[in-house]
């Protein structure tokens, strides 16, 4: 046998038990890895619906619920001794840099319980804010009956502060998404929202989340984000949340996804008895 056929051999020889152990650690860790992974997503839906001892997966209604922007992925009855104490969405939403999870309990109040970001890629120190609790508490004891909208102000009351346009992204039939210089999120040495050319919010010059050169997320002179096709209509039809400042696309891209999960919730779990 030639030295080349000798090293052949024994690389192949190498190659091959290499290959076997890696196969069985694989094999030994795989479980292991499925259960942890099992045990931290249990973990989420408890924060979303504490009062729930267990959970039982629900089939989506057609098979699907959303679309490329944002979709639910799955959802959950929360259960404690064997009473339906609520439910628990588990919604995909493209944000700013790429796309999130949202984990949202609603309660039998018709309430929502809590919302928990799951895995995202924001911009640390911007986007990645809404895991803050200042962010997410605001959900809370918010109903399902209106839709939710994230502003860049709100007034003493509540209220969402409309003076001087300040749009944030907005969904629903009224809304629009333009590139123009109404409203820019820029990403420089002293990162500005400017809007109209007039208003500028800066955060002591820190980079603030950039959708293209000059992306725009208006609504006519003044609206909010995330309501249906009644953003801006009767009162009380949307609710609203203070956006994080620096981070209006990431913020949108929250309220989005809980705002599809009480349109399934309304039309589908009350409407058919969560079956």
């Amino acid at each position: 046998m030639s030295d080349i056929m000798k090293i052949g051999f024994r690389l192949f020889v190498i190659t091959a038990i290499a290959a076997i152990v890696m196969g069985l650690t694989n094999l030994a860790t795989e479980e292991p890895i499925r259960l942890q992974r099992i045990k931290a997503e249990n973990k989420a839906r408890q924060v979303a619906l504490p009062q729930a001892e267990e959970f039982g997966q629900l089939d989506i209604e057609g098979g699907s619920w959303g679309n490329e922007a944002v979709e639910i992925v799955e959802i959950y009855t929360g259960l404690s001794d064997d009473k339906v104490v609520g439910y628990v969405f588990r919604v995909k939403a493209m944000g700013y840099v790429g796309d999130m999870d949202i984990i949202l309990g609603i309660n039998t109040d018709d309430e929502i319980e809590a919302v928990e970001i799951g895995e995202h890629s924001e911009t640390p120190g911007l986007g990645a804010k809404v895991k803050d609790k200042a962010f997410l508490e605001q959900f809370h004891g918010k109903g399902t009956e209106a839709q939710l909208s994230a502003v860049k102000t709100l007034n003493e009351d509540g209220s969402a502060d409309t003076s001087g346009s300040s749009t944030v992204d907005a969904e629903g039939s009224a809304t629009t998404d333009t590139e123009s210089s109404a409203t820019v999120d820029t990403e420089a040495g002293a990162t500005a929202d400017t809007e109209a050319g007039a208003t500028a919010d800066t955060e002591d010059s820190a980079t603030t989340d950039t959708e293209g050169s000059a992306t725009t997320d208006t609504e006519s002179s003044a609206t909010v984000d995330g309501s249906s096709s009644a953003t801006g209509g009767a009162s009380g039809s949307v609710q609203e949340i203070q956006a994080i400042s620096g981070a209006t696309v990431t913020s949108g891209a929250v309220t989005r996804a809980i705002n599809l999960a009480l349109q399934y919730y309304n039309a589908i779990l009350i409407n058919g008895g969560g079956n």
